[in-house]
Parts: C-alpha cells; structure tokens; sequence
C-alpha cells in the first residue's frame, strides 16, 4: 500500500507532531486542484451508478411484458416498487446505497482535505468509487434476488466504512 499511496504531507506530519498546530494555514492551491479531482472521480461513481438505475428500468419491462405478453404491464410496474426483478433490485440498491453513505463520506472527505491534506486521496477516492460500483454486479449474485444473503454485498461495502 505503500508503494500506491504518496507520503504523508507535512501538514499530516505536523497534526502527529508533539506540539500542536494551531492556526494551520489553508490548503495549497496544487493541494485543492487534487482534491477536486478525487472528488470529481467519486461524483463520477455515483453518476453511473444512477445511470445504472435508470437504464435497468426499461430492461425489467421489457423482461416483464415478454414474460406475459398477455398482461399489461405499464412502466410503474417495472420502475417503483419491483422487488421481484434482481436487476431492479440491483440498480436501486446500488444507487441507494451509495446515496446513503454519501452522507458521511462527502463531509469526511472535506474535512480531510482542510486537516490532513489531499495528497492521498486520489487513490481513496478511486478505491471508495470502485467499491460502490461493485455493489451492482455483486448484489445480483445473491441467491434469488433478495437482499437477505449479504455475503457478495460484503466485498463492496467493507472497504466503503473503511475509506
């Protein structure tokens, strides 16, 4: 990991260091250029990922009114509250779940940007990015399209809490 990840800034060294930083001066403008851009990478995660849900839709209803050509089926059927398709269920999660961890990850991610630095984040936000569009395909190996068995989700959202 090592090897990936740049060194530490100096700002993260002098936050470790034994006498305190007070008035630490605010990010450099190279320093914010990058974390721009670690931002922009996971704002493109979660574009696709909405992108995902959105295009599963038509898909379900043409699967739907293949199925059972001589039921009608309207696009409300196949757009809200299908818990019955997997790639229906795989798309609104994924989206879903990458919405409801936005909301720690967004402030977080700022946050460091402003205490720590930005040299390092580039790869946390490809990482973080990754992961969340790994919850779509992961999510449709559970068994029969519920969410119960968790065990493929795992691999997606364990190393999201860790970033």
């Amino acid at each position: 990991l090592n090897r990936i990840l740049p060194p530490p800034s100096t700002r993260a060294r002098a936050l470790r260091s034994p006498t305190r930083v007070i008035n630490m001066p605010p990010p450099s403008e190279e320093s914010m250029k990058t974390a721009i851009f670690g931002f922009l990478i996971y704002l493109t995660s979660l574009f696709l990922l909405m992108c995902i849900q959105s295009f599963t839709k038509p898909i379900v209803l043409t699967q739907m009114r293949r199925s059972n050509p001589s039921a009608k089926v309207s696009y409300f059927d196949a757009k809200y509250y299908n818990n019955k398709n997997k790639l229906a269920i795989a798309g609104d999660r994924g989206f879903g779940n990458a919405h409801e961890q936005s909301m720690f990850f967004i402030p977080l991610y700022w946050l460091h940007v402003y205490c720590v630095g930005a040299d390092d984040l580039v790869a946390v936000s490809i990482i973080y990015g990754l992961t969340r569009l790994l919850y779509v395909p992961l999510s449709m190996m559970n068994d029969n399209g519920s969410m119960r068995k968790f065990k493929y989700v795992f691999v997606s959202t364990v190393p999201g809490y860790g970033v």
